[in-house]
């Protein structure tokens, strides 16, 4: 092949590519423009929610009471539930009564292998399969904790 045969070839890969890049912004944008209002109120609903919990809460029964939700709703969860999950969790974690060494087992959030074994337990420990229970779900408790105890 010659040096202009290439040379078109990677135009064209380059084009294609490209082209699909603006039509994955494109539909954001679409969908953004569609459901983000949305989007946006049902998470800050959830998280005045959380918010207005964690002040009679333990953080331990903030994580608690975010898994058992969480359980409830895991086989049906759309986009909009699983940030409204999250924000829900950070307002109770926020407002919450520090549990006594509810961090110590945590790992930094940072620490991405002990982090997915860590969730796994959590997973297992509230009988979750890890289909329903995405590591995600858990990253809240990993910034309150990093939050309260600034590690070394």
């Amino acid at each position: 092949m010659t040096t202009s045969g290439s040379n078109r070839t990677l135009f064209i890969v380059l084009g294609v590519v490209g082209g699909l890049l603006v039509l994955l912004v494109l539909l954001g944008y679409v969908w953004w423009q569609r459901t983000g209002s949305a989007v946006v109120r049902a998470a800050t609903a959830s998280y005045q929610q959380g918010r207005e919990l964690g002040h009679s809460l333990t953080a331990e029964a903030c994580v608690d009471s975010v898994m058992a939700r969480h359980a409830a709703i895991a086989s049906g969860q759309s986009f909009t539930d699983m940030v409204g999950e999250r924000v829900f969790f950070d307002g109770c974690l926020t407002t919450s009564q520090p549990s006594a060494e509810l961090c110590d087992t945590i790992p930094a959030r940072g620490d991405v292998m002990k982090g997915v074994r860590w969730a796994t337990e959590q997973c297992l420990l509230r009988r979750l399969r890890d289909s329903q229970c995405p590591q995600l779900l858990l990253t809240p408790l990993q910034q309150h904790c990093a939050r309260r105890l600034p590690r070394g």
